[in-house]
Order: C-alpha cells, then sequence, then structure tokens
C-alpha cells in the first residue's frame, strides 16, 4: 500500500529542515530547494527509507495552499524553491518552523552584524 503525504509529515519535514538547515555567516537561510526539504524523487534521486516523493509533497503543499512555491533559475536551469520567511500561508507551518530555526544550532556562528 502506498503512503500517503500528510499535514504532519509535511510539518515534520519542514521542522527538521529548519532545525538542521545551515545559515550563512548573518544567521540566514537561503532560498530552500524542494529536494533539500523532500530529498526522495520518484526516479530514485536521494533515496531514503520511509520518505515520500519530492514530486508528490510538492504537489500536495501547493494543494492545500501551505506555502508559495516558486520557479527559480541560475546558471545550471531552473529549480522549484521556497522563500524560507516570506512564503508561509499556513500559519501553525510558520509557528513551527520558527520554533525549530531558534533551537538551530548554526544560528551561533552569527557574529558579523
Amino acid at each position: 500500500m502506498k503512503k500517503k503525504v500528510t499535514k504532519k509529515y509535511i510539518y515534520e519535514a519542514f521542522e527538521n529542515y529548519y532545525r538542521t538547515a545551515n545559515c550563512d555567516r548573518y544567521g540566514q537561510l537561503k532560498t530552500i530547494d524542494v529536494f533539500a526539504l523532500f530529498p526522495t524523487s520518484k526516479w530514485g534521486v536521494g533515496k531514503i527509507e520511509g520518505a515520500l516523493p519530492t514530486e508528490d509533497c510538492v504537489d500536495y503543499i501547493i494543494s492545500k495552499d501551505m506555502v508559495s512555491v516558486n520557479t527559480y533559475g541560475y546558471q545550471y536551469g531552473t529549480y522549484k524553491g521556497i522563500s524560507p520567511w516570506g512564503a508561509f500561508r499556513d500559519t501553525k507551518l510558520e509557528q513551527i518552523c520558527k520554533e525549530a530555526f531558534a533551537k538551530n544550532s548554526s544560528r551561533n556562528n552569527c557574529n558579523n552584524w
């Protein structure tokens, strides 16, 4: 039986990302690549046991209007990404991410302001 994407799974993925993501020297996060947030592709890239496919997760957060997913471009092509703070439409998800980011140990590196 195929596992389905749930809000709980999305909340856990975002919470894990914000708690463990590396910050720049100013304590800021870069644009979040959806493959960094949901690292298992349908095509077998980044296979993680128990993880749901990236594409299914992105379709879910777009259909439920949880966050704004945008397309970004750079020298090697385009990718779907999420702005780390301005994209939230789900207030509970935003609160979870703020609390997780407050516990992020790489924020201790911000000494350049």
